[in-house]
């Protein structure tokens, strides 16, 4: 979910010997040069690749796939045709055209956080449907002000001094726009579609922590370290599934 200028994700889970992937992205953001310039990154460095994929996938899968992966890399919408890889966009990430049941791993990295709040409820209740008994979700969350990954005098939680309107001045577009959410929040809206945690994994940014930050009042009823996360590893399942 959420492909980007370069489908990285889906190149990395046929590698690691997925028989079909689905990716989607609400806008239709992918770059054809960008994304032959990765494979051909991928296709020079296969022994630090390979290294990568060693505890994963077998050996004999990984070079099958490596070896379509050279034969296609200046090609890649026949790379990802061949692959197994579909890239359907523009799509709603909570109303994906799919059956039922019909997915082993709902996936992203760094997307959720871009998603207003009542957006991700339905997505992850769209995820729910989607998930196969023994499937899992799996999310990587970038909770920090993106803003900071550039310009390291602020703050990596500085966006939590403003106000909803504030915010929105500032970040309120479709390039800009966080949501702001702490990992207790991603917590609360996966528990209430009961969720269950595999694991829930969060880093703190100790130096904010013991500096204190100044927060709106929207923000003064949470935990201290819960403000101050700065990311969030999530793997769960669909506690109603089965799965055991």
């Amino acid at each position: 979910m959420g492909t980007g200028h370069i489908p990285i994700a889906p190149i990395g889970f046929f590698l690691s010997g997925a028989a079909s992937v689905i990716t989607v992205d609400l806008h239709r953001r992918i770059d054809w040069s960008l994304t032959r310039g990765s494979l051909e990154w991928i296709a020079s460095h296969r022994l630090e690749v390979e290294k990568l994929y060693a505890d994963i996938v077998p050996k004999r899968v990984f070079d099958e796939r490596f070896a379509v992966l050279i034969q296609l890399k200046n090609t890649p919408q026949r790379f990802l045709e061949e692959a197994g890889i579909e890239y359907l966009a523009p799509m709603d990430a909570a109303h994906i055209r799919l059956p039922a049941k019909s997915i082993d791993c709902h996936f992203s990295n760094t997307v959720l956080e871009h998603i207003p709040p009542v957006v991700l409820a339905d997505i992850f209740t769209e995820s729910k449907r989607l998930l196969k008994p023994s499937g899992v979700a799996i999310h990587f969350i970038d909770c920090s002000d993106h803003f900071q990954h550039q310009d390291k005098s602020i703050s990596s939680v500085n966006f939590l001094r403003y106000s909803k309107n504030e915010w929105d001045s500032i970040a309120g577009n479709e390039f800009a726009y966080c949501n702001r959410l702490r990992a207790s929040d991603y917590k609360n809206i996966l528990s209430d579609l009961k969720f269950e945690f595999v694991r829930f994994e969060t880093s703190v940014d100790t130096a904010a922590l013991k500096r204190g930050c100044v927060l709106h009042n929207d923000y003064l009823h949470y935990d201290p370290e819960d403000i101050c996360a700065t990311s969030v590893r999530v793997m769960a399942r669909f506690s109603d599934s089965g799965y055991a």
